[in-house]
């Protein structure tokens, strides 16, 4: 991540062509149906109309790159129905997803640099993220809530837990419009919801060190019956104030 790119060739390619694919596999990311228009001239590289079948859904979009003293990627992508888990699986090199479900991701952004770090501290520009039924790694979210039942009203009452990616909170939505500026990732509308609870909220994220502070306002739904939920039903109708704090993987819930 630290190998700067030398992208000076650019500045004297002409370039006009076509590229598809029915099957197509980069790294370990993998697609059908793959199809792009190339262009370069000016020192600029264009793929554009660039579409693909992946992970249940599709890929829409194009991405640029000018060669020049300091090289400026732009990219806009649209992923329509796609299965986030498989996704985020091979992105993630065989790891762990931390989040599953299906649904829609749109990126406009913008970066500049020669390396990784740079394009990743550069980084502008939105992104939008809308999932439906799924889970969530890192809490398990009721049982937060009832962790905390006895400090509720209570003046100066606190209680810390850890995010722990063994849990997983179910959700039937998800959604999060983001924008990103200065190695930074924000979002002030966050929404997480299920039939138990709804929550939002606004979210910060540290790009480099993937540190996270975020506050979510939790609301458990009304009417719930403790035959159906136990004894998350005494908190029906409750709104409850929560923070979630630290590294990404080993964040506290307070």
């Amino acid at each position: 991540s630290t190998q700067a790119q030398d992208f000076t060739r650019l500045k004297t390619l002409n370039l006009r062509g076509t590229l598809r694919s029915e099957n197509l596999r980069v790294a370990r990311l993998q697609s059908s149906q793959f199809s792009a228009e190339l262009r370069a001239a000016s020192g600029t590289l264009s793929v554009e109309p660039l579409a693909a079948r992946l992970y249940g859904g599709s890929l829409s979009g194009g991405l640029s790159l000018t060669a020049g003293e300091t090289p400026q990627l732009n990219l806009r992508q649209k992923l329509t129905g796609v299965q986030f888990d498989a996704l985020l699986a091979d992105l993630l090199l065989g790891g762990e997803a931390t989040l599953s479900g299906k649904g829609q991701l749109v990126l406009d952004l913008n970066a500049q640099g020669a390396t990784l770090a740079a394009l990743r501290q550069s980084l502008t520009g939105t992104a939008s993220l809308a999932l439906t039924r799924g889970t969530l790694a890192g809490l398990d979210l009721p049982e937060a809530l009832l962790a905390g039942k006895d400090q509720l009203g209570l003046s100066g009452a606190e209680r810390r837990d850890s995010v722990r990616l063994t849990e997983t909170t179910a959700y039937n939505e998800l959604k999060a419009s983001v924008t990103l500026a200065q190695g930074k990732a924000r979002s002030e509308d966050l929404l997480f919801k299920s039939p138990l609870f709804t929550s939002k909220g606004e979210v910060d994220l540290d790009l480099d060190s993937l540190q996270v502070d975020a506050w979510l306002d939790t609301m458990v739904a009304p009417g719930l019956k403790r035959a159906g939920v136990g004894e998350l039903a005494e908190l029906s109708a409750i709104n409850i104030p929560m923070r979630i704090n630290g590294p990404m993987n080993a964040a506290t819930l307070s």
